[in-house]
């Protein structure tokens, strides 16, 4: 059956569709706005480990306050849906942005920069790594406002059984040598992301390429 009704959230219409599963338009109808929400596919839903990192992790990043990070307004389960509602963003992500126009000219690319760094900073100074930094993770508001989003699925997501080449341990083209080999992570695994997506924004490519996981990886290696 279709998805009409979870919790305190209307569903209006569908956004998107990915590994982490499926993403709706909201109205959350006591506060009378619109939301993300998030339902985790059934395939995650069915592991219980994975389930209450995603909740741990909905509400270390819900106590996060900064201008350009998405908000978290609630999690839960709902007739056996687990769901994550955040911050609705009626705009582009920097992975639109590069499709569109290829690359970013210096000072936009600067911009942007600057307003992704000020949020990992925040973030980091409360102990919470976002592990996924990449172009469809950048959201960009009608005015420009950078919004980083998905802070902390990629760390609900590795668990000892993720092995590398699935496609769930992270965005392979952005992540740190240390997320590759499985290793404890700390801040700077997104500084490293970050300097790879600001590659791209002023290139139009990413520094590593490959056909496989493992050419991505050994170009890393390098």
């Amino acid at each position: 059956a279709a998805v009409t009704v979870v919790a305190d959230f209307k569903v209006t219409g569908k956004l998107g569709e990915g590994g982490m599963g499926v993403v709706f338009r909201a109205n959350q109808i006591s506060l009378d706005r619109d939301v993300a929400l998030k339902i985790l596919p059934p395939r995650l839903a069915a592991d219980s480990d994975y389930v209450e990192k995603f909740h741990r992790e909905a509400r270390s990043v819900a106590r996060l306050n900064h201008p350009n990070i998405i908000q978290v307004y609630a999690a839960g389960n709902d007739k056996g849906f687990n769901y994550m509602a955040i911050e609705f963003v009626d705009g582009a992500s920097a992975g639109d942005l590069l499709k569109k126009q290829g690359k970013f000219l210096e000072e936009p690319a600067a911009r942007l920069l600057v307003d992704m760094a000020q949020a990992l900073q925040h973030a980091h100074h409360d102990h919470i790594i976002h592990r996924d930094i990449k172009p469809g993770n950048i959201l960009l508001t009608e005015d420009g406002t950078v919004k980083v989003s998905d802070f902390g699925t990629a760390r609900a997501l590795a668990s000892s059984t993720i092995t590398r080449g699935t496609r769930t341990m992270g965005s392979p083209w952005y992540m740190s040598l240390e997320q590759w080999r499985g290793s404890t992570v700390d801040g700077r695994a997104d500084l490293y992301s970050l300097g790879v997506l600001l590659y791209e924004m002023l290139t139009g490519s990413v520094p590593f390429q490959g056909d496989t996981i493992e050419a991505i990886y050994m170009q890393h290696r390098e």
